[in-house]
């Protein structure tokens, strides 16, 4: 609405008409300026046309050539163009002039009569409305009357607002507005600058600006002058600022007068307490009337953002309202240059709201999902108002000026309005899905979290509809941020739940209360549990309830919200606080095991025991120590026992007793000493019985904490139980029901841990049968073991039902693996092993038994050589391809499709023939029984790098095979040298000892 401020109101739009009466004689005047003005230009243009034409001939001669300013001369022929124009128009209105003269006071002394006219159609319900709305103003009643009298159309208006069935509202403006026109009947002749005054509108056609009266009513019957101030309620709107518009009027004059005044209201009529319903009506009538309080700013900051576009709308009435004034703009340089800088001015707009719509959005960490709906609706809002402007006249009729004259402009504006449309389309996509969305997400802001749960599945269904539906929330991210601020709202009514709205913290309300609230809070069960020991008065415990209550002070006192769940500060204090505790628990049991170990008999332990017990604390642990003093009673029978054998003889009597009383004394304070603790125990018999049942609900299986081995979780006291039930039958005494369970249940017992035994025994044959080269590509037959054991270690116990099959399903999965072992053991033994001694025991070099011709020597060993390094060829092909398909083995029996799929492609030539020495294949000796990291987890890599590092090792031994079948040839080669060359040496020594015996 502010927009109509720069431009008139309707009744006011037209041009005022300048009569000829005030002004003949100066237009006279101007007609012959313009006349004698017009002769001397064309004189100008005919003296440069001339000059013109001698410069052209120029052009083809070697004449000197003259020049002359066309810039100058196109300004000239524009202002004479110009200057004709208004010669004729002058020569028009001088024949009209004196024909307006005349006119003038004839119509000035009708619009009067017509101003008289309506001054006596005011009745007196309409000068009682207009008095009470100067009043409002602060606007004298002759003030308002005045405006009042301007036009007939006001007239209409307050006889419909009082007739039957008439208009129920209409409203009085004050505001400033353009000078008054003819019809009016006050009438200022060369008045330019605008005036305060006021007019009256029914909102339907007439804008409303400045301060505002709203005059309405509720019921649609006559008004007369009985009923016209009960009928007829008046309330003032200021818009006057310029940034003002009807929707701000009316939320100020809201929130400033009616809200206040209805949350004071105590008078609801028949509403009022002792009305049941008053406590649910009420509350629901303010909170729909909060609901429009909140519309009504949203709605305002929506107009807020609302792009105003500049328009020189006498620069488009006088050169642009037609396509015949277009094309003579078209040719007028300051108007393109006017029509630029405007146009230039809104692309520098559209472009600021476009880059704005860009950046990232910067929002409250804890924001609600209607935030979603305002931002959205926000940039509907900006991108409608650009999209208007676009599409009005105005606009039109200025960008189609610069098409015709081809304006580089246009490239960039209509890029720039490609863009709006399409951020104009989202906005309205999204607000259109968002707002079928705001109902579910009203609940969110309205209950609490007890009562919220039933509306949350109709959101969440909502939300997936857009998300599949959706043009641009159809995406992760999009969907993403609108349930993270439906995550916020729900735990922003949780914490105003918890702090009763933030009047209060967490830790100044009611404990009790508060848990109540949020269902679990261990903080405050933790404070509660042990605050009983303020109350106790056990000697020593003082301590310990101190600590406790620094604790909680400690925590309490930190000037944080510990519901902020994004704050990392409580769960930091919190951990400490728990370790704390911890450690005040520990010491606490210390304490109490302390405190009974220093009584002196069994009955004050047992009493010191009740008055812990009644602490109801759990770290106490007082099973144990029921458990402990039974043990210590067993002594302490044995004590009594060889007291009364060593006083039986000779008791001791109390003073002054005879004998037989005394004894019958002495005895009893044996019997009290050994029949009340013993009562005290059969209140306490699950502590014996149990210990039996705690051996048969216990794991099947345990690891060896140093070794990692499975250990058979089987209870030593079970087999002694069960020997002690049978006897106790045979003796014909009574045996707990628990005890007679395990002794029914003894063949199951012992089947079961045999074959457990066993099954675990075998685990570890074929743990220590895998070759330790393997290891690595053996641990998915390792994991499908440990797999199989995983439930005896966790859930299966030896009452379970489950052993059975637990059991077979051990032995068909070792079964597996122990098969799978022996195949890549057979294989490297039979085809790789093999190979390699045959390899290495090969001889390289032909030897004859007896001394052959060199050249003989020579030839077969060339043969020899020929048929060996087809020999070794053959044998190295044959163990690679058994290495190849020993690691394909491995890989197929991996659980990973994506492993699987390596087979024949995991070879990899650099990392194949890199020297792998026997050192780097070396694992240590329980490597089979070690812990497996991330079992479930199959790295492609790992094993990659694995295959490629077990086929090196084995290309490795291949070549040390030949190595040392090359050292083992010329060894034996040099040796058979050696001997040859003794027997030479030998027969020459022996010849010549023949001839000097000769000689």
């Amino acid at each position: 609405m502010s927009d109509d401020v720069d431009k008139p109101a309707p009744e006011d739009a037209e041009t005022v008409q300048v009569e000829g009466a005030h002004a003949s004689g100066d237009a006279e005047q101007k007609v012959e300026d313009v006349e004698h003005t017009a002769v001397k230009i064309d004189e100008l243009s005919k003296k440069y046309s001339r000059e013109r034409r001698p410069t052209l001939e120029a052009e083809d001669s070697d004449e000197e050539r003259v020049v002359v300013d066309r810039t100058a001369l196109e300004a000239i022929l524009d202002v004479s163009s110009r200057l004709k124009d208004i010669q004729k128009k002058s020569r028009v209105s001088m024949s009209t002039l004196a024909l307006g003269h005349e006119s003038y006071k004839d119509k000035q002394a009708k619009a009067k009569e017509a101003r008289s006219a309506r001054m006596g159609g005011i009745k007196t319900q309409h000068r009682f409305l207009l008095e009470n709305a100067a009043a409002i103003i602060n606007k004298t009643p002759e003030y308002v009357l005045e405006g009042v009298y301007d036009a007939d159309v006001h007239i209409d208006v307050l006889d419909s607002a009082v007739a039957e069935g008439g208009r129920n509202c209409i409203v009085l403006c004050d505001a400033l507005l353009p000078p008054l026109k003819m019809e009016s009947g006050r009438f200022v002749p060369n008045q330019k600058t605008w005036m305060e005054r006021v007019y009256l509108s029914d909102t339907s056609t007439i804008p409303v600006q400045g301060r505002c009266v709203a005059m309405y009513r509720i019921k649609n019957k006559a008004i007369d002058v009985k009923n016209v101030a009960d009928d007829y309620y008046l309330v003032y709107i200021d818009i006057s600022s310029e940034k003002d518009n009807v929707v701000s009027g009316i939320y100020k004059t809201m929130v400033q007068v009616y809200i206040p005044a209805l949350k004071e209201c105590q008078a609801w009529g028949d509403l009022n307490p002792p009305n049941p319903r008053s406590g649910d009506i009420i509350p629901a009538y303010i909170s729909k009337i909060m609901l429009f309080i909140d519309y009504l700013e949203k709605t305002k900051i929506d107009l807020d953002c609302c792009t105003r576009f500049k328009i020189n709308y006498m620069l488009y009435e006088d050169e642009l309202s037609d396509q015949e004034k277009m094309k003579h703009a078209i040719t007028k340089t300051n108007v393109l240059e006017e029509i630029c800088k405007f146009v230039k001015q809104w692309m520098k707009q559209i472009t600021m709201v476009l880059v704005q719509s860009q950046q990232l959005r910067r929002e409250p960490s804890n924001i609600g999902p209607l935030a979603e709906l305002d931002y959205w609706r926000r940039q509907l809002t900006t991108f409608t108002s650009i999209i208007e402007h676009i599409k009005s006249e105005a606009c039109q009729m200025y960008i189609h000026t610069l098409i015709r004259a081809k304006s580089k402009l246009i490239k960039k504006w209509r890029l720039l309005d490609n863009q709006v449309t399409d951020y104009y389309n989202e906005a309205n996509d999204n607000v259109k899905y968002l707002y079928a969305l705001e109902k579910y997400c009203e609940p969110l802001y309205r209950c609490d979290p007890v009562t919220m749960h039933q509306h949350i599945p109709g959101l969440l269904y909502t939300v997936r509809m857009i998300f599949a539906t959706s043009r641009y929330y159809n995406t992760t991210k999009q969907i993403s941020t609108l349930l993270v601020k439906v995550t916020n709202q729900i735990l922003n009514m949780c914490m105003d739940y918890l702090t009763n709205k933030g009047k209060k913290t967490i830790w100044n309300q009611d404990k009790q209360n508060f848990i109540k609230k949020a269902r679990i809070i261990d903080l405050f069960q933790t404070y509660i549990t042990y605050y009983v020991l303020n109350k106790t008065t056990l000697e020593g415990i003082e301590e310990y309830a101190a600590n406790f209550n620094k604790l909680f002070k400690t925590i309490s006192s930190k000037t944080y919200d510990a519901l902020d769940h994004r704050r990392p500060d409580f769960d930091k204090d919190y951990k400490t606080y728990k370790d704390a505790v911890a450690n005040q628990e520990l010491l606490l049991e210390n304490f109490m095991i302390n405190s009974v170990n220093l009584c002196p008999t069994t009955e004050i332990a047992l009493s010191l025991l009740k008055r812990f017990e009644k602490l109801k604390l759990d770290c106490l642990y007082l099973e144990d120590q029921y458990y402990d003093l039974i043990r210590n009673f067993t002594a302490e029978i044995e004590n009594i026992r060889d007291r009364y054998n060593e006083e039986r003889e000779n008791p001791e009597l109390p003073r002054n007793m005879p004998p037989v009383a005394g004894r019958i004394m002495w005895i009893r304070f044996y019997n009290k000493n050994i029949k009340l603790p013993m009562e005290e125990f059969k209140l306490h018999h699950e502590v014996i019985t149990h210990m039996v049942r705690l051996g048969l609900i216990a794991p099947l299986l345990i690891r060896h904490p140093l070794t990692n081995l499975y250990v058979v979780n089987f209870n030593v006291y079970i087999p002694e139980c069960i020997r002690e039930v049978e006897y106790m039958w045979q003796l014909g005494l009574s045996v707990p029901d628990a005890a007679q369970i395990v002794a029914y249940c003894k063949d199951r017992i012992f089947a079961n841990f045999e074959r457990i035994k066993a099954l675990v025994d075998r685990n570890n044959k074929i743990r220590r049968s895998m070759p330790k080269l393997y290891l690595p590509l053996l641990r998915a037959q390792l994991i499908k073991m440990e797999k199989a054991f995983q439930p005896g270690l966790s859930t299966i116990t030896w009452t379970s039902l489950e052993i059975p099959a637990y059991c077979d399903n051990i032995c068909e999965v070792m079964d597996e693996v122990d098969l799978f072992v022996k195949e890549v053991t057979d294989m490297k033994e039979a085809r790789i092993d093999e190979i390699l001694k045959s390899l290495a025991a090969t001889m390289l070099v032909y030897l004859p038994e007896n001394a052959v011709d060199p050249n003989i020597f020579y030839e077969e060993n060339l043969v020899r050589r020929d048929e060996i390094a087809q020999s070794l060829q053959q044998k190295s092909w044959n163990a690679e391809l058994a290495v190849i398909e020993l690691i394909n083995k491995f890989l197929g029996s991996v659980p990973s499709q994506a492993i699987k799929d390596l087979k024949d492609k995991w070879l990899d030539p650099d990392k194949a023939l890199k020297p792998v020495t026997s050192a780097t294949r070396v694992f240590p000796e329980n490597a089979a029984f070690l812990e497996i990291e991330n079992p479930d987890r199959f790295d492609v890599t790992p094993t990659l790098n694995e295959c490629n590092e077990l086929f090196a090792y084995f290309a490795t031994k291949c070549l040390e095979s030949l190595i040392k079948c090359t050292r083992q040839s010329l060894d034996v080669l040099r040796k058979r040298a050696s001997v040859s060359r003794a027997q030479n040496i030998s027969t020459e020594k022996n010849e010549k000892i023949t001839s000097v015996v000769l000689l």
